[in-house]
């Protein structure tokens, strides 16, 4: 999809509101104590994942292996900190490519499978993929037009990070 030609609904018909900003960090650590004092953004959540553990977990049409540790804040939108830690991962694409920074934007769907229909529709690649019963998410190329990732995200209604 090139710049010159935008999507004619906001966030690619997905969504009306930003929910998450994700940066991609060296430490994750380092990046909690920096954001959280000097835009008092905590606290933060953190946690170490696994996508080996989860079966549903795609990075490529491959099976993913990547280790992550993130960080999630409860403001709206709410941060993301991620710091790749092993295996190839749209996170360390994105380091490999641009360096640390903007990784992507999240907006919450009603339905991720419906999100990959309606992205691909408008020509976006989908380039990660996840679904386990506390959550699921989608992962598109919208580097070319904005400049960082787009993620669509669906939680439970009563998940603490929505």
């Amino acid at each position: 999809m090139s710049a010159a030609h935008p999507p004619a609904v906001p966030l690619f018909g997905l969504g009306s509101r930003i929910h998450q900003v994700c940066y991609v960090v060296p430490d994750v650590d380092t990046a909690i104590a920096n954001w959280g004092s000097l835009f008092d953004l905590g606290p933060f959540d953190s946690f170490d994942f696994s996508a080996a553990s989860e079966p549903t977990y795609t990075h490529r049409g491959e099976k993913a292996t990547w280790d992550i540790r993130l960080a999630l804040n409860h403001g709206t939108p709410q941060v993301e900190l991620i710091q790749p830690v092993s295996g190839p991962s749209v996170y360390q694409e994105h380091v490999d490519r641009r360096g640390y920074g903007l990784h992507h934007i999240g907006v919450i769907v009603d339905d991720v499978d419906q999100a990959v229909a309606t992205m691909q529709r408008q020509g976006f690649e989908q380039v990660t993929y996840g679904s386990t019963s506390i959550g699921a998410f989608a992962y598109f190329d919208t580097t070319e037009l904005i400049g960082c990732f787009l993620e669509a995200i669906w939680l439970p209604p009563d998940s603490p990070f929505r």
